[in-house]
Order: C-alpha cells, then structure tokens, then sequence
C-alpha cells in the first residue's frame, strides 16, 4: 500500500523550532569552541603539526546550525582569539599568514551565521504558519479528513470523528469505504478517483456512522497531489446535513399527503 507522510505539521517539528534560552545558545557554543581547543592540542601532540581552524570550524558548525546566529558569532570568536594567542606559531607562518587565516576563517563564521540566522526566521516563520492552519482544521465546525490514494484516512480532525462515533486514534489507518453503505462504496469511490487537483466538487454524501446510523454531509473535496507521478491524497470537508434532509423529506411527505388528500376530495377545489 502506497504510504504518505502526514500533510500537517507535528507539534514535535514546531517545538523543535521554538526559540531556546540566550544562555543555553551561548553555553552550547563556548562548549563546543572548548572541545574544539581540546582536540586540536591533541591532534597537534600526536601528529607535530598545527591544523588551526579545521577542527574549530565544525565547532562554529554545531553552534550556528543548533543555536542561531549569536552563539556561532561567539564560536568563531573563541576560536580566533585562541588561534592569535596561543595555537599559532608565528616563526613558523608569518604574521600576514596569521592574519590571512583569521580573517578567512572570521568571514566564513559571519557567513555561516548570518546565513544560519535566515534559516531559522524562515523555519520558524514556516511553523508558525503551518501551526495556525493546524489550529484552524483543528476546530473547524466541518469534519475533515485527509485520504491517501488508497483511500487510508491519514489524518482527520475531531469533528468528523464525532460525526461518525469513532474515538479519532481509532479512524486514522482505517480505509474511508467502511464508513459509506454498501450501495454507495462505488459511486463514491468513482467520485473521489474523478477529482482532478485545483478542481474541487462539491456534493451530498451519505456516512454510515459506527453504530450503523446514516448521517448527510455536504463535502467538499479536492485532490493534492505530492509530486507530478503521484495521484496525491483527496481532502474532505464534510459539513452535517442530516437535520436539513430530514426536513426536506418531511416536506415531501407532507405535500404527498395533501396532494393525495385534494385529488381525492369529491369537491372542486
């Protein structure tokens, strides 16, 4: 069975984006400057030779990539004055070979954390956006589900699952045809494999609730296709209709009865 990712957001992705404490950004960064300066003192023990800068950079790395622009400022900053002060031998490279190195190494850490800084305003900017919408299906008055192009529910929101009497860790895995009757499976399924992405229909549809009761939706269903190849899933809104088609029934028996009551009259009426 074709398996889709969920099209909504995980609350884990958005806390993953929420904004850490300046002080654990910080602290992570001079921690990783630190095993940084460690292990180039051992490198250079072991092997009799300096490699300023190689290890410091996955420092400033982890630091702008984990915590943001300010902590892989101060990474690269550590790494630099330590570079000046104490791990650079300047009989061996030269002043202007010292100077050359820090300040290559100074521009690529700006770049590396400005560049990182864009990254997170867009990431969170991003969750931001998708945890409203996630908000907004959330409590919708509709019922919505999403299908996947086996017609396996692969998210639904509470509403429908109130619709049809089914708890809603239940009804997500199951297949969307064991909540129609028997003699709609068909015209349904037929229905959904019609639908073309950007145009939406719109219709009344019979459910068949957990407890065997008929329930009338109006839905509203569209297709969102992932990539070019792939049929993508079908969206539905469903809104409860059941009252207004059992007065609309009502009517029709009202207006047969009285059809039949005037044709039957001996007077002319």
């Amino acid at each position: 069975m074709h398996s889709k990712p969920n099209l909504l957001p995980t609350r884990k992705f958005s806390r993953a984006l929420t904004p850490r404490p300046l002080w654990v950004g910080y602290s992570f960064a001079l921690s990783a400057a630190a095993l940084a300066v460690v292990a180039e003192m051992y490198f250079d023990r072991i092997t009799g030779q300096q490699i300023p800068f190689v290890i410091g950079f996955g420092a400033v790395i982890a630091s702008a990539a984990w915590a943001g622009a300010g902590p892989g400022l101060l990474a690269t900053l550590v790494m630099v004055l330590w570079a000046i002060f104490f791990d650079f031998q300047p009989a061996a490279i030269g002043f202007y070979g010292m100077f050359t190195r820090c300040v290559l190494f100074s521009a690529e850490g700006i770049f590396l954390s400005l560049g990182s800084a864009r990254m997170w305003r867009f990431a969170r900017e991003a969750a931001e956006s998708e945890g409203w919408h996630r908000r907004l299906v959330e409590t919708a008055a509709e019922g919505i589900w999403i299908l996947d192009p086996a017609a396996k529910v692969i998210w639904a929101n509470d509403r429908i699952a109130g619709l049809l009497g089914v708890p809603l860790e239940q009804l997500v895995g199951k297949i969307a045809d064991e909540f129609f009757f028997p003699a709609d499976v068909w015209s349904d399924r037929n229905r959904r494999e019609s639908l073309r992405p950007g145009l939406p229909e719109q219709f009344d549809r019979r459910l068949r609730r957990a407890d065997g009761n008929e329930i009338w939706v109006l839905a509203s269903c569209n297709r969102i296709p992932s990539t070019q190849d792939d049929p993508g899933s079908v969206l539905d809104m469903m809104t409860d209709i059941t009252e207004r088609r059992r007065a609309e029934a009502a009517l029709r028996k009202s207006e047969q009865r009285f059809r039949s009551l005037f044709e039957g009259v001996l007077e002319g009426v």
